[in-house]
């Protein structure tokens, strides 16, 4: 090993062989004559570095065994290779098997004809004769980190004890797999692990999708990372934890995904090749919803299928919150923030559905408002269907299936982010009343030709669609006329949503702030808003399968805050709302007979 070539890699395994390089002597032609304590103590401190080792020796397996149990050195050792046939093949054979690059692989051997061997059965391979052994912990590839509890010792070997099992199960991997167990946890809290994150990212190759890295420097990485993590309300992240029958694999996995209101992307991907074969990246990409995901370089797995020996603790989540399972069954209804909360019961519940604010050629569809939650008769007429197109709706925009009877006990989450923030117009013919708004343009004021235009240019609207757009704006103001908040008539739809709660189910609704940060420093308030969440209070105040969680309790700093938003926040804060939801299925589940209530909880 030259530690002046650039090109070779940190060390990862050390493959040895024993007669005449870890000990002194041939042992079946003479014995062995010299233990060499320091080659022990090498090994031993290989493992402290998080460096494993393995054997590959022409001798008898039951001999070296008993020598090195007696020395105290066996459990060291992963996939030992100890037979009589050719060396080349069988530390191929290691490295497929321990799933490591071959250039993060260091063969010792004190014979060239044996280095050269595997120097051509294994292309990238370090290979090295013996001189190096006495040098070997002071250089700079064998630096490792600091494992002082061996855990990728012990990681090593549970994946050791699956092979020997796999193997013994023959040709069928799945069957195997099968019986496994394997148990994937999805621990949102990022932030507990950056190193072993910053690791994954930097130094995963073979199931590392987009190997966007990070700085070398440990220090810089984890800003890094922490600013990505916090770079939009839309982050997604989390860390992925496997245990099996065999045992802990530990963290191996993370993910960080984008894309509010355009089609979510994955910014990293990556997995530890602890897990190569087991089909965690495809059970975890499958339960992301399959987004884009862009792959840079060679990887040695597709994400096609989704396994079907893959399952969740109780609560789907981390240790720390698996105690408090979340609901079976979910449904979201509401803004653009819901998808992050989305994110997190995807991985918990069994089964969710969702409808969210989405635009459609330039006008926006408010599922977040309460007057889009129940239909309205005079849509569904010729002349109400019409009169929706002229504005760009359809009829099926101003109704739900949020409160239809499920397959079983289901937490309906709602956000009424809208009802305070988005004017409901009425038409002046029709009993026809539509949530209307538009980022960039004041509906306000009288229809202005330039205003239009630069409406759709801001929205990539042109021709056909940007003509049919300033249509709309010119129908609206003419034939429908703005609702005052208090005309609006929100205290008695709360009502008509709390009953529309089926019986052995639970609806919660998120409430969204009563202020705003303003670009100034200051503070901007809505006290529309505030009388809707006093509203939707005594609401559930009133009704014992409703409830409410504050969006202001789960804030810990203004920094949480995203500029002149009551609903967009630091990923931490979608997270903290996500467990208040499941903190109170979990009391309610606990307190009704069956899930929630046979009506009231109370």
């Amino acid at each position: 090993m030259d530690a002046s070539d650039a090109r070779l890699e940190p060390i990862r395994l050390v493959v040895w062989d024993l007669d005449e390089t870890f000990w002194r002597g041939t042992l079946t032609e003479g014995g062995i004559a010299e233990h060499v304590a320091a080659t022990e103590d090498t090994v031993r401190e290989l493992a402290r570095r998080g460096i494993v080792s393995s054997i590959c020796s022409k001798n008898d397996h039951a001999a070296v065994q008993a020598i090195l149990t007696e020395r105290g050195l066996w459990d060291f050792f992963v996939f030992p290779s100890i037979a009589w046939t050719p060396k080349g093949a069988r530390v191929a054979a290691i490295v497929d098997a321990i799933q490591l690059r071959a250039e993060t692989v260091l063969f010792i051997d004190d014979s060239a004809s044996n280095r050269a061997e595997v120097a051509e059965a294994v292309p990238g391979i370090q290979v090295c004769d013996e001189s190096v052994v006495p040098a070997l912990l002071d250089h700079p590839l064998a630096a490792g980190k600091d494992d002082g509890s061996l855990s990728r010792l012990k990681q090593y070997r549970l994946l050791e004890a699956r092979s020997r099992e796999r193997g013994r199960e023959g040709d069928d991997n799945a069957s195997f797999l099968r019986t496994s167990g394997i148990r994937v946890e999805i621990d949102h809290d990022v932030e507990a692990h950056l190193d072993r994150v910053v690791e994954l990212i930097n130094r995963t190759n073979q199931l590392n999708f987009t190997k966007s890295r990070l700085s070398e420097d440990k220090d810089v990485a984890r800003q890094e990372l922490k600013a990505q993590l916090h770079a939009t309300s839309g982050r997604r992240a989390a860390v992925v934890r496997v245990r099996d029958r065999f045992g802990d694999y530990g963290i191996v996995g993370f993910w960080m995904m984008d894309g509010i209101w355009v089609e979510p992307y994955l910014l990293h991907f990556a997995f530890s090749c602890r897990v190569l074969g087991m089909g965690v990246e495809q059970w975890v990409y499958a339960r992301l919803g399959r987004p884009r995901l862009d792959v840079v370089g060679d990887v040695v797995s597709t994400l096609d299928d989704a396994p079907d020996w893959i399952n969740l603790p109780a609560g789907g989540a981390s240790e720390a919150s698996a105690s408090r399972p979340a609901p079976e069954r979910v449904r979201l209804r509401g803004g653009c923030e819901l998808e992050v909360l989305r994110h997190f019961f995807s991985f918990a519940a069994r089964e969710v559905s969702s409808a969210f604010v989405f635009p459609r050629h330039g006008q926006t569809v408010w599922a977040s408002h309460a007057a889009t939650l129940f239909a309205q008769p005079a849509a569904r007429t010729a002349e109400g269907a019409a009169a929706l197109a002229a504005i760009g709706f359809r009829p099926d925009d101003l109704e739900s299936r949020f409160f239809e009877p499920a397959t079983g006990p289901t937490c309906l989450v709602l956000s009424n982010s809208a009802d305070a923030h988005v004017p409901l117009y009425r038409h002046r013919r029709l009993d026809l009343a539509a949530p209307v708004k538009l980022f960039g343009i004041d509906l306000a004021a009288p229809a202005d030709d330039a205003a239009i235009a630069g409406f759709c240019r801001a929205n990539g609207l042109s021709g056909e669609r940007a003509e049919a757009f300033g249509g709309w704006i010119r129908t609206l103001q003419r034939d429908w006329a703005p609702v005052a908040f208090d005309d609006a008539g929100l205290p008695v739809l709360y009502e008509r949503i709390a009953a529309a709660v089926p019986p052995d189910s639970l609806l919660v609704v998120i409430l969204p702030l009563t202020y705003a940060d303003a670009p100034d420093g200051g503070t901007v308030a809505f006290p529309d808003q505030e009388r809707a969440n006093d509203w939707m209070r005594a609401v559930a105040a009133r009704h014992g399968n409703v409830a409410v969680v504050d969006t202001a309790e789960c804030l810990r700093s203004r920094t949480e805050l995203r500029k002149m938003s009551h609903l967009h926040f630091a990923r931490d804060v979608y997270h903290r709302l996500y467990e208040r939801i499941v903190a109170i299925h979990d009391a309610r589940a606990r307190a009704g007979s069956a899930v929630y209530t046979q009506g009231r909880v109370g």
